[in-house]
């Protein structure tokens, strides 16, 4: 069997879920819609993305919390959110100051060692190192991806979580990416659909006159990165929550 769990079957439980939980998910893209205002106030380039990197994270986290306590059938808790922050950011500063380097340094060393023996074809081998090193961190990055839910889920430090986690993800890359994928998909149209109604609005207002028509047409990538933004922190945070229990109903 090619897949561990049916990634249909993972995207029709997030549609599931968003129906039972509509009110609380809109409370949750409020929060962020707030958190894209906040970032867009902040005068430096690197200080908005900073507010936006915490704040989205800090609704992906509370999110996933959400729909364990959900499924689980148990209260909301503040202190799992607290410990699968953490864990995320270790595992973030982890990547950035370890598995990056790592990975680049070998993908070096390699087009170094290669280039010697295949000379006149040294750019299809660079080429060919380079997607073996975005492959491979893909694939490291989806077999611990689940470290800090775990960290959360079942009460237990980093370590022994990213050890979990890359025993319960084997053999669910495939489904993994599949569900990616399909998901993906529902979130391109969705964001097709969101850029056609600003463009109706935009010439709504320019029929209209006045100075909306400006106002929308200056303040369009703004109003996409307000309502896309914060719908897209939330609906990945329920497909990645989604995955997980697939995950762990089936181990």
């Amino acid at each position: 069997m090619i897949f561990t769990f049916s990634p249909l079957d993972v995207v029709a439980k997030v549609v599931h879920f968003i129906k039972n939980y509509l009110l609380a998910l809109l409370g949750f893209v409020v929060l962020g819609i707030c958190i894209v205002i906040l970032a867009n106030c902040v005068p430096s380039l690197v200080g908005a993305t900073t507010v936006k990197i915490l704040g989205a994270l800090a609704i992906f986290i509370s999110l996933v919390e959400f729909v364990l306590a959900a499924v689980d059938n148990r209260s909301f808790n503040w202190q799992k959110v607290v410990a699968m922050y953490c864990s995320y950011l270790l595992l973030v500063i982890g990547a950035l100051l370890v598995l990056f380097p790592l990975a680049f340094g070998l993908l070096w060393l390699l087009c170094i060692y290669l280039l010697e023996i295949f000379q006149p074809q040294h750019q299809y081998i660079v080429f060919m190192g380079i997607l073996a090193c975005v492959v491979g961190g893909v694939w490291i990055m989806l077999r611990v991806s689940f470290t800090p839910i775990l960290v959360g889920d079942e009460n237990i430090n980093s370590m022994k979580a990213l050890k979990k986690s890359w025993q319960i993800t084997k053999g669910t890359i495939p489904a993994q990416v599949v569900t990616g994928i399909t998901a993906g998909l529902v979130m391109v149209l969705f964001i097709f659909l969101v850029t056609l109604v600003i463009l109706g609005l935009i010439a709504l207002a320019r029929l209209m006159g006045g100075n909306n028509f400006l106002l929308l047409k200056n303040n369009m990538p703004v109003l996409l990165d307000g309502l896309v933004s914060p719908i897209g922190w939330v609906y990945n945070a329920l497909l990645f929550s989604h995955i997980y229990l697939a995950i762990r109903k089936n181990k």
